[in-house]
């Protein structure tokens, strides 16, 4: 589902399997430059995550968020 501005505040996903990794992968049109870095609480890491990109890490027993894109942007 595509949020304008969209932002996550710190958290984990219990859900998920503690045990697996969780692929993520934005599809989305904005400048990565500006937002939409995925921030990994637990190691303290920002990461740029350009459109397209992929990562794979356990959402269930990492606190993550993700930080808004611009205005216009989706």
């Amino acid at each position: 589902m595509l949020v304008p501005n969209h932002f996550r505040p710190p958290h984990q996903d219990p859900d998920n399997t503690v045990h697996s990794w969780c692929t993520d992968t934005p599809l989305a049109k904005y400048d990565p430059d500006l937002g939409s870095h995925l921030i990994l609480w637990d190691p303290r890491l920002p990461i740029r995550f350009p459109p397209g990109s992929t990562i794979l890490f356990p959402l269930a027993i990492i606190t993550h968020s993700t930080l808004p894109i611009q205005k216009g942007e989706t």
